[in-house]
């Protein structure tokens, strides 16, 4: 079964400015993975495949300044 991927975009503009951890529940609330790309200045080695159900984020201080599907 595949998962309800409407309002993508409205979930992506409200986790920027979030603190980690209640960005990261939100991601899973909406069925969403999640994969932490860098985290302040630690850049982390990820796979390059794609996928729909995953939410990337990037980190600073504690706080999403970035994310988007991947």
């Amino acid at each position: 079964m595949g998962k309800n991927r409407n309002g993508s975009k409205e979930l992506l503009e409200s986790l920027i400015g979030m603190n980690k951890e209640n960005g990261s529940e939100l991601c899973k609330e909406n069925d969403y993975d999640v994969r932490i790309v860098r985290e302040d200045s630690n850049n982390y080695a990820i796979k390059l495949n794609f996928r729909f159900d995953r939410i990337n984020l990037e980190i600073d201080n504690g706080i999403i300044s970035k994310c988007d599907v991947g």
